[in-house]
């Protein structure tokens, strides 16, 4: 190993390529999931995938991650920084433009100052394949390469696997996880026919595209053994030696329990604590059954374990996921639902979609958690999204796993950060999967709806029911009638049918006219007669939705009629006389459907003579 390892930049080619910031900028857009998430999804995601293989060749039930870490300081830290070459990237830091980030990063500012602590997180993984393959000769074949040289590979994409991940972008949760954007990879793992290699050990840094003098580079920096000016992964002795010195636990490649990967984070961004919850949000199926073994390990070296039944929020799914596993049996019909009984193969791909299990629960949750929520599952047994499917809030919680035949399909319509599925047809995404994915969410969404109207109140009063499809912008109404049963002594006609108007953006508002009238056989001398006309937003037509806020104003001069306090209109109708209304609602959404109910109800029918 050489005294020093030494950085090596890799120049811009003349070909272009990529910009070493190209892996900080990965994730953007998805500030919904934080450096704790992301690291917690991919980190575990991609160890996992690794460990299923194992597990598939060599008939192994072993697999562990360790997220631990580390400060230094004195003489520890004076070692490590030698030992890692940091002392390059703080003179090559000046190179890089102001604003870049790496500005403020502590750990290069502090590097000389042997009592301000260096933090390093190792995560661990052990019972995986580890990353074999030599990345100078097989790079179709080495996960080395894949995992730190290649971003965006698309190996994992065919229908027939049933993995998490995607190569190269579990690097990108790195990155955003470490200040200094530097990860060095240590890795054991068993023998190739042509590569006899069982360890090893190289390192990457992603910055910003810099100058120096005339040389321009693109941000990309290699930690590795120079031999004749190309930079090699150390092997071997040589990267044992060099990950002992780094801090890193060695391993023997014999022992299938310690083949693995060891990623050195320098200068993390994220919290112990902050991460084992994200380990209990993210990955609590796959912790409820029992098929990984996670631990965080804190500076003080406490031991973390991630504990679902400790996050009071997720009670709910973890209830509706043992229903859809078939776990826990139905208790209470009126607040546990499994859906999917009912359910078929979908139609035109004979695939069974899967599980769902929904709750009624009044666990407290996040602000932005509130129901109805369904957590969506694939085999890897992480929580894709917890996808909301209603536009009203409701105490509704649900969980779905998906099938064996349907799981590598939706795998193909997830974006890097494998948090939704998307339905929107791609140019990268095979048709079919795409399908799936849509007839998938579909059934849940039907489902969930269904659930709602069981707790919905009844439609309000009798009268004709006005459906209105706002997305299309069209009305489902044919006639302008519509009678009261024969009983009433008043009708009301519709003299304007139902228009949507555009009230701002993605925003409609309903308007149309009413008359009321007396009915031709009645033989009194009028009616008192109270006119009002209810609106509820719905998401399926049935009738029953949540209600929303609506406006008659009187057109008819002369009559007498008062606005009441609970915006209905009162007064006399003669006989053979008729009044007109105009209504508006309030805006709303332009993806909700609207259902009107215009109704009259007599009061006091008053006689001839009286």
């Amino acid at each position: 190993m050489p005294e020093v390892p030494k950085w090596r930049w890799l120049e811009t080619s003349e070909y272009g390529g990529q910009d070493g910031s190209v892996l900080t900028k990965l994730f953007k857009g998805k500030e919904n999931l934080t450096a704790e998430a992301l690291l917690a999804r991919e980190a575990i995601q991609n160890s996992w995938d690794a460990a299923r293989a194992q597990m598939t060749t060599h008939a192994t039930d072993y697999f562990k991650v360790i997220f631990r870490f580390v400060e230094l300081t004195g003489r520890a830290k004076s070692e490590f920084v030698r030992a890692s070459g940091l002392q390059e990237l703080q003179q090559r830091k000046s190179l890089v433009f102001a604003g870049s980030g790496l500005d403020n990063v502590e750990a290069l500012i502090t590097l000389k100052d042997p009592q301000a602590p260096l933090r390093l997180l190792y995560v661990e993984d052990f019972g995986t394949h580890g990353l074999f393959g030599d990345p100078e000769k097989l790079k179709s074949k080495s996960h080395l390469f894949k995992a730190m040289y290649l971003v965006g590979g698309t190996d994992k994409a065919d229908v027939g696997a049933a993995q998490g991940g995607s190569y190269g972008f579990g690097k990108g949760a790195f990155v955003r996880a470490s200040r200094m954007h530097s990860v060095i990879a240590y890795s054991a793992f068993g023998a190739l026919d042509d590569d006899h290699v069982t360890r090893r050990l190289v390192g990457w840094t992603w910055w910003p595209g810099h100058t120096d003098g005339e040389r321009d580079y693109e941000g990309r920096s290699i930690l590795g053994n120079n031999l004749k000016g190309h930079v090699h992964p150390f092997f071997d002795v040589e990267a044992d030696d060099l990950a002992s010195a780094l801090g890193m636990g060695l391993r023997n490649p014999a022992d299938l329990r310690e083949r693995g990967a060891t990623f050195l984070l320098i200068d993390p961004s994220v919290r112990a604590q902050e991460l084992c919850h994200a380990i209990e949000v993210h990955w609590w199926p796959a912790l409820e059954e029992h098929l990984i073994d996670v631990s965080v390990v804190d500076t003080d070296g406490s031991e973390l374990i991630p504990r679902p039944s400790r996050v009071s929020w997720l009670a709910p799914y973890l209830e509706a996921f043992r229903i859809a596993s078939g776990n826990s049996p139905i208790v209470d019909q009126s607040a546990q639902k499994r859906p999917s009984d009912r359910w078929r193969a979908l139609r035109g791909e004979g695939v069974s979609p899967g599980e769902l299990g929904l709750v009624a629960s009044q666990a407290e949750m996040p602000d932005d958690l509130v129901g109805p929520r369904v957590a969506l599952i694939r085999s890897p047994r992480m929580v894709i999204e917890y996808k909301s499917f209603l536009r009203r809030t409701m105490p509704i919680y649900g969980a779905f796993v998906a099938s064996r035949d349907a799981d590598p399909y939706l795998r193909l319509t997830e974006p890097p950060a494998h948090d939704l599925w998307e339905t929107k047809e791609r140019s990268d995404t095979p048709a079919d999967a795409t399908r799936v994915a849509k007839s998938v969410l579909d059934r849940v969404r039907k489902a969930v709806m269904d659930y709602a109207q069981e707790f919905q109140p009844p439609s309000p009063g009798e009268g004709q029911r006005l459906h209105l499809m706002t997305r299309t912008l069209s009305s489902f109404v044919s006639g302008n009638s519509a009678p009261q049963p024969s009983s009433e002594p008043v009708s009301i006609q519709f003299v304007k049918p139902e228009n949507v108007v555009v009230a701002g953006e993605g925003l409609i508002q309903i308007e149309a006219s009413i008359r009321i009238e007396i009915q031709e056989d009645f033989g009194g001398a009028g009616v008192h007669v109270s006119i009002a006309c209810p609106v509820v937003i719905s998401e399926d037509h049935s009738g029953r939705g949540e209600r929303w806020g609506s406006h008659l104003s009187l057109k008819t001069r002369g009559v007498d009629f008062e606005l009441m306090e609970d915006g209905s209109w009162c007064g006399f109708l003669p006989n053979g006389a008729a009044v007109d209304f105009d209504l508006q609602t309030d805006a709303f959404d332009a993806d909700w459907t609207a259902i009107v109910y215009p109704r009259a109800q007599a009061i006091k029918v008053v006689e001839v003579g009286e």
